[in-house]
Parts: structure tokens; C-alpha cells; sequence
């Protein structure tokens, strides 16, 4: 998801808590980092959208390594051409992870391990993606 729409959720979940509107706004009795922290930590546990779809992206990364092992994708298949999302290789679906990417023309196998039966990415980019890139 990107940036832009995780502080606008962002911002309709502080409105709807605050009661904040277009005609008035409320003074503020808690921060809203406080609110984001766990129950545990006596925040109301509601969290950070930025983080929790990090983790969801984590999760489908991990899912993706998963299918692959048990739709037999091979070590050896080019990870940009030869994995494809329809008929579309993953280069053309995501074009700025490919210019980013330190190897373009790496197997599967190296972009990452398996450690038991987890599959381990190591994805090496050749700089941090701007924010604008993010986005996209």
C-alpha cells in the first residue's frame, strides 16, 4: 500500500477517535503515538498502519516462498523472467524493484535459503528506495 494512503487511513482513524471534523476541531487529550502502542503497553492497541502492512507484505513474501516449494518452482528458474503473475514476468509488474535490484539476472536460489522448512529471502537492493518509489 502505499505511503500516501496508510497516513490517510491514518488520518480517518485520529478524526473518527478525536471526533476531529472539516468545522471543529477537538483538543487532543492523548498522543496519537500513545495510542498506537500496545494494550500491554498501556497504549489502545490499535498500531501503525505503516507497520502493519509491512507485515502483511512480510507475510505474502513468505507465502510466495512457500508456493514456490510446493508448486515446484526451481532454484535455478530467473527470478524477474521466469516467475510470472499471469503471463506478466515479475520485471514488467514490478519495474522499480528490477532497477533497484543488485543482480537482475539471479536465480531463485539466490535470493534467499531455506533454514528447515522456512524459506529465508536476502533481497539486496543497490539503494533504499526513495519515498516516491514506495508509492509505485
Amino acid at each position: 500500500m502505499p505511503v500516501g494512503v496508510t497516513q490517510k487511513i491514518e488520518k480517518l482513524q485520529r478524526n473518527f477517535l478525536w471526533g476531529d471534523g472539516i468545522e471543529k476541531r477537538k483538543i487532543h487529550a492523548i498522543d496519537w503515538e500513545t495510542i498506537c502502542k500496545s494494550k500491554a503497553k498501556e497504549g489502545l492497541g490499535i498500531g501503525r498502519m505503516l507497520v502493519k502492512n509491512n507485515a502483511l507484505l512480510a507475510k505474502w513474501v513468505w507465502r510466495f516462498g512457500r508456493l514456490n516449494r510446493v508448486l515446484g518452482c526451481k532454484d535455478n528458474m530467473d527470478f524477474w523472467n521466469d516467475i510470472k503473475v499471469g503471463v506478466r514476468p515479475l520485471k514488467d509488474i514490478y519495474p522499480i524493484m528490477f532497477a533497484l535490484a543488485s543482480a537482475n539476472n539471479r536465480e531463485v536460489r539466490k535470493f534467499g535459503y531455506w533454514r528447515g522448512l522456512s524459506w529465508k529471502w536476502d533481497f539486496k537492493l543497490r539503494r533504499p528506495p526513495f519515498d516516491w518509489e514506495k508509492d509505485q
